[in-house]
């Protein structure tokens, strides 16, 4: 017995043995795209050995760096025989509810100065998703691809939003009433008893039916997720260069005024049910972008696409009660996390059509930059990477690292 166990044993720590040492002789290369900036201007003099790569705060030893621009690419060594693929995929993501002019306008540019005729683009619509190969736009006019995507854009919003657009627009209904000057506000109404309004509702139906809409909208434009994550991972393994653009229209909600949601919580402090409400109407306008941030960042950085946003419909930060600019200061925060984690950057300041071209800067130039870890463990961890430039303060812009596969 004893003989049979010290054979298992011994087995079992072959097979171990073994499996650490095929881990260790896996051998991947990691390409990273890199821009480096000074005083807002891309370097473009940079060489191979102004490089520090490091991995999971490991010094890594880089293999061969390009700068590839829009008219071609450069070898800064050392590998020869390496020819990188910088052919660009293009994804574009539409989480839209109202085909604005703004949105018209963005998608025109878009095709005039972004696509080139040899990229690879798919579209994902609030309904559809469309792949279009660089051999069909090489064969269309770009004139006809601005009108075939408009039309597309605009059918397919209108067409998966019915629900939404309608109960905006109730919400828009209940909320001018609410506000209505010749109206009476609830403390008028202390006295009587009945809290009710001249157009006919009471409070507590007013309030009722503003969460129930609230609890819809927030429904309808819950961003599906694993949608988007499952063209991240289909153009995670195809060849080339990959662009994400996230078309996203962040139209503010209508709200009660705030001085009616004091008085009307004011005359019902000892009901649970009314503090829970607007409890949760407060929250609700708290929340957006309704995603898993952290899994999206690294699911982009992990699959090599540069995630750019592109926001339309924004307020102006001036004409915002405190807590509404808070709110949209974490909202800014939260893109520009999730951007600056996959290589892109977002800037707050920018309007939609200035986001979009300075993208387009992004991708014509940057540095392509290749290293194989020292070791490589495919044990479905994040590796998080940094590059830096020796001896400069400038500011890089990468992926922030990939899973280990």
């Amino acid at each position: 017995m004893k003989n049979f166990l010290s054979s298992v044993c011994f087995l079992v720590l072959v097979v171990l043995i073994s499996a650490q040492e095929t881990l260790r002789e896996i051998s991947i290369q990691i390409p990273v795209q890199v821009r480096v900036y000074s005083e807002g201007m891309f370097v473009d003099n940079l060489g191979l050995d102004d490089f520090e790569l490091y991995e999971d705060g490991k010094r890594q030893r880089i293999e061969a760096v390009f700068h590839v621009r829009e008219k071609g690419l450069t070898n800064l060594g050392p590998q020869a025989s390496l020819v990188p693929d910088v052919s660009r995929s293009l994804l574009l993501f539409f989480e839209v509810a109202d085909y604005t002019p703004e949105l018209r306008a963005s998608v025109r540019y878009f095709v005039q100065e972004v696509i080139r005729p040899s990229d690879n683009l798919a579209v994902i619509t609030p309904k559809h998703a469309y792949r279009l190969k660089s051999t069909a736009l090489q064969n269309i006019p770009k004139a006809e691809l601005i009108r075939q995507l408009d039309a597309l854009v605009e059918r397919d919003t209108l067409l998966s939003n019915p629900e939404y657009r309608a109960s905006v627009a109730e919400l828009n209904a209940l909320t001018s009433m609410a506000v209505d000057p010749d109206s009476k506000s609830a403390l008028d109404f202390e006295q009587e008893g009945e809290q009710a309004l001249p157009f006919g509702m009471s409070w507590d139906a007013v309030i009722t039916r503003y969460s129930s809409l609230l609890a819809a909208v927030e429904k309808l434009r819950k961003i599906d997720e694993r949608r988007l994550l499952d063209h991240v991972e289909m153009l995670r393994y195809q060849e080339g260069q990959k662009f994400a653009f996230f078309f996203y229209q962040r139209e503010p909600l209508p709200r009660i005024a705030t001085r009616l949601l004091d008085d009307y919580f004011r005359l019902n402090q000892g009901r649970r049910d009314v503090i829970r409400t607007l409890t949760y109407m407060q929250d609700f306008h708290n929340r957006d972008f309704l995603v898993d941030e952290e899994r999206l960042a690294r699911a982009f950085a992990s699959a090599s696409i540069l995630l750019h946003f592109v926001v339309f419909d924004m307020p102006e930060m001036d004409g915002l009660i405190d807590i509404e600019a808070r709110n949209l200061t974490d909202f800014y925060g939260r893109l520009e996390a999730i951007s600056s984690l996959s290589g892109a950057s977002f800037r707050r300041d920018l309007t939609a059509h200035e986001l979009l071209k300075e993208a387009q800067g992004r991708l014509d130039q940057y540095y392509l930059v290749y290293y194989t870890p020292s070791y490589y463990a495919s044990d479905g961890k994040f590796k998080s990477i940094e590059m830096r430039v020796k001896d400069r303060q400038y500011r890089l812009v990468h992926r922030a690292g990939y899973v280990s596969e």
